[in-house]
This record gives C-alpha cells, structure tokens and sequence, in this order.
C-alpha cells in the first residue's frame, strides 16, 4: 500500500505547497501531486504498479474504502517562480509573442495539472489560478489543485 492510500485510510488529507520554486521544481512537484493523487484505491499509482498486492486484498480494501467515511482528498497550492534558464525556447516564444514570460510559464505548469480527471471514487479534481494584485512581487500568482 502507498503512502497516499495509507492516508486516506486513516481519514487524513495530503496537502503539498510550493512557494516561488524556482525552474523546473514547480513542474515537479506537480508530477509528484499528479502521482500521489491519481492512486488507486488497490494500490496501484498512475503507472500501474500494482505493488504486489493480490486479489482478495484488493477486493477487501476496495469495500473498506466504500464502507468507510475516509477521505481521498489533496491539496495542491503552488507558487511557481522563474522559468528554467536552460530552456531558452520558452523566453525566446514569449519574446517574440510579446507575452509575458512569468504569466506564461505559470499557465504552462498550471496546464500540467489533470483537471477534470475521475478517480476511481468518482471524485472530480478542481483547478484554478489566481493572480494576487496585493502581492508587490511580480511573482503573484497561486495555482491550486483538490482532488
């Protein structure tokens, strides 16, 4: 069983904040929201590691998981900062589209996330991005994900 299904059984919820990672760690972490929050209720990840459970297990933790009043809820909220500086593609298509690169690189990781993707408990994820005028960094923007 995987830490996130270990947390859902015991009625917990995983939250995971990112505050102006800076590069490629904001695409990251949101790979590693994406893999604790899209497993299974049978202990398998989103690429389908079954982590050696077998059938009646299975079928015993899926009942458990529907009899219960535990929760399978995450919570995503994200900062992202600068752009990779290696990638120098993304700064060059926003010089030459005129846009601006932080706001574009925001809308890049926020596109990463799975919005809409139905887990197994016919739970929907939820997505947004906000711009933060309040905050005097040009860096203001939150993005957030529940599942």
């Amino acid at each position: 069983m995987n830490q996130y299904n270990q947390c859902v059984e015991q009625g917990e919820i995983l939250i995971m904040v990112g505050l102006h990672l800076c590069g490629t760690l904001s695409p990251r972490l949101v790979q590693i929201f994406s893999s604790f929050a899209s497993s299974n209720d049978d202990g398998r990840n989103n690429d389908g590691d079954d982590n050696n459970k077998n059938e009646n297990e299975t079928k015993e933790e899926e009942i458990k998981h529907d009899d219960d009043n535990t929760t399978n809820t995450a919570l995503l909220i994200l900062s992202p900062c600068c752009m990779p500086k290696r990638d120098k593609s993304i700064a060059e298509y926003c010089r030459l589209s005129k846009k601006d690169p932080y706001r574009y690189w925001c809308e890049h990781v926020y596109n990463e996330l799975n919005e809409g993707k139905e887990s197994k408990r016919k739970t929907l994820q939820r997505k947004g991005m906000f711009v933060d005028e309040n905050v005097l960094s040009k860096k203001n923007v939150l993005i957030w994900n529940v599942t």
